[in-house]
């Protein structure tokens, strides 16, 4: 049986200790009053897993783009080997997108043609403006594209350019939601703007931008 002990009542979430050093009593404020609630942790069936890398480079930690290198280790490239794409690769890219949901649908469809060695599908020009997200819109058709600014500590303002490799005809930025931003509430000078398959924008320190493709 475990003692109680005595409880320190805290603003918010906390937790106190039982004589029994594998449970947690937490202390739960709520409008309507305290919850106790204890949890035994060897009834957890938990495992939690932790990855390093280690890599060299020149300069600091700018220089070496350590964000960017953290970003590829978490979230690794996934390749698929395909035979072809439906549509005609260089201009009608989204046409694989739309008619199948994963890779593995698009390498079985029905009208395929080769596709190059080596092509970039979207590519961004600076080296502190990350992509977050690229993902179909929750609403429609077209493609949501999400770019920070990744110098986390200071920040750095850049100039982006973001290339495609299919048609882009229309580009509306969004909130967070996939929301339209009105062009109204956007600072001066910050406008997107697309010229050919190029969507150029600018970036202010730590800010996130969020774009439909159409």
């Amino acid at each position: 049986m475990v003692r109680k002990s005595p409880v320190r009542r805290t603003k918010g979430k906390g937790h106190e200790p039982l004589e029994d050093e594998r449970n947690l009593r937490y202390i739960w404020e709520t409008p309507v009053g305290t919850l106790t609630e204890v949890l035994h942790f060897d009834e957890w069936k938990i495992s939690s897993y932790f990855v390093y890398s280690i890599y060299s480079h020149e300069g600091d930690w700018r220089e070496a783009e350590t964000p960017r290198r953290g970003d590829e280790v978490n979230r690794p490239l996934l390749a698929l080997p395909l035979t072809g794409v439906a549509g005609e690769f260089a201009g009608e890219m989204l046409d694989a997108i739309k008619i199948s949901e994963t890779a593995e649908a698009c390498r079985t469809c029905p009208e395929v043609m080769s596709i190059p060695d080596s092509r970039s599908f979207v590519r961004v020009n600076s080296s502190n403006a990350m992509i977050s997200a690229f993902k179909r819109a929750e609403d429609n058709n077209g493609l949501v594209i999400r770019v920070y600014e990744s110098e986390e500590s200071e920040g750095r303002e850049a100039d982006v350019e973001v290339l495609f490799g299919f048609n882009v005809s229309k580009v509306t930025e969004l909130d967070r939601i996939e929301r339209p931003v009105p062009a109204a509430t956007a600072s001066p000078g910050t406008g997107a703007r697309l010229e050919g398959n190029i969507l150029r924008f600018h970036l202010a320190k730590h800010e996130i931008r969020t774009f439909l493709l159409q």
